[in-house]
């Protein structure tokens, strides 16, 4: 008789039988008695041989039920599908690209018990380099982006467990029923990292966990389908939906406390890492003041963010931005004069691109671009 699932393990697949039979091997290898499991596939219309292995593996673990849609409708529907289907009190997302390591469920389930965690994600490394392919997201300059991403698996700062704001949706575990308090998978991009932040406005975490170990591929599904496919969502109204909320930008807080430093110099006396974290504030409240245009009483922080450390990408990018807003170019050009000392940081400067090619003379604005791409 099988027993009553404790999880509930939602896989959207979409073509790509390969990694999805990879993915349901490793889930049966790492099964135990303890937790007893029931895994809802839920297939977007695949037309490969999906449907027909499905039917074989059911037959050899029963755990395993299947939903089939139509038409492709997306991950996010088929990840809610999967939800309402499901038995268990909590709910693993998992794409259909990864491989848990042996282990990886217990240290999850273990967190997510916890009564102020709302959200518990492992660490994902890729499979072919065990280089880190999501060690939790922060928020900066760029927007959201995945702290010490492919680093070595083995990296300290990676392998600390710790509350974020956002977490990837490749793997998740929450509460059934807090899942659908929140109100499901957002139809309207960036659902990861839109679900997360409604788990924080109901003050819970979102716990990183490194102890538990999922390999992941990444994005199989969108590079190696067909475009026009499957439909893609986008996030170009996520900062609009969220501006009454307070996103921190808590990039460079990250690689203050572990001492993991984007470039030199890697502060190492207690006196330097404070004056590292005023230049960070002070780059905080001057982008707050651009956005709002405010230019004048941007520019004095940004200044002021520079005096304090130097080399702080981002205050410089911020300062460059600003001078350019507010048409001051000479003193922009001044300053564009020492964009090689950043070069540690590549894809930061990249968004200075459309400035560079707007004030400098043509062969300058490519000898610098050629340098950022091949920083």
């Amino acid at each position: 008789m099988q027993q009553q699932p404790i999880v509930s393990i939602i896989i959207p697949i979409f073509n790509q039988w390969r990694f999805t039979h990879a993915c349901l091997q490793a889930l049966h290898d790492t099964a135990t008695p303890e937790i007893p499991l029931e895994i809802i596939v839920v297939d977007n219309a695949s037309t490969d041989e999906s449907s027909e292995e499905l039917r074989a593996w059911q037959k050899r673990w029963p755990a395993i039920r299947v939903e089939t849609f139509d038409t492709n409708q997306g991950f996010s529907p088929a990840c809610n599908r999967g939800a309402e289907l499901s038995q268990a009190p909590y709910l693993v997302f998992l794409n259909n690209d990864t491989i848990p390591q042996p282990g990886w469920l217990e240290p999850l389930l273990e967190e997510i018990l916890q009564p102020n965690v709302g959200i518990a994600a492992p660490k994902l490394l890729y499979p072919n380099t065990l280089r880190i392919n999501h060690a939790g997201y922060a928020f900066g300059q760029r927007g959201f982006v995945s702290l010490y991403h492919n680093r070595d698996g083995n990296l300290n700062a990676a392998n600390k467990m710790r509350n974020y704001q956002a977490l990837l949706g490749a793997c998740l575990i929450i509460r059934r029923d807090l899942f659908f308090s929140l109100g499901q998978f957002s139809h309207e991009g960036l659902e990861d990292i839109d679900l997360c932040l409604k788990v924080i406005l109901h003050s819970l975490y979102c716990r990183y966990v490194p102890r538990s170990v999922v390999y992941h591929h990444g994005s199989v599904t969108v590079t190696q389908s067909p475009s026009g496919s499957f439909p893609v969502t986008t996030a170009t109204d996520f900062m609009a939906r969220w501006k009454n909320f307070s996103i921190i930008l808590d990039e460079y807080y990250w690689h203050l406390e572990d001492e993991e430093w984007p470039g030199p110099p890697a502060p190492s006396k207690a006196q330097s890492i404070e004056l590292a974290v005023q230049s960070v504030q002070r780059f905080i409240e001057a982008t707050d003041l651009h956005i709002q245009g405010r230019l004048e009483e941007s520019l004095i922080l940004t200044k002021h963010a520079l005096d304090l450390w130097p080399l702080n990408p981002t205050a410089y990018v911020e300062q460059c931005s600003i001078l350019f807003d507010a048409g001051k170019i000479d003193e922009l050009l001044g300053e564009l004069q020492r964009i090689e000392q950043f070069l540690f940081y590549p894809i930061l400067l990249t968004e200075l691109t459309p400035i560079i090619s707007k004030v400098l003379p043509p062969h300058v604005a490519e000898r610098l671009q050629t340098a950022l791409a091949t920083a």
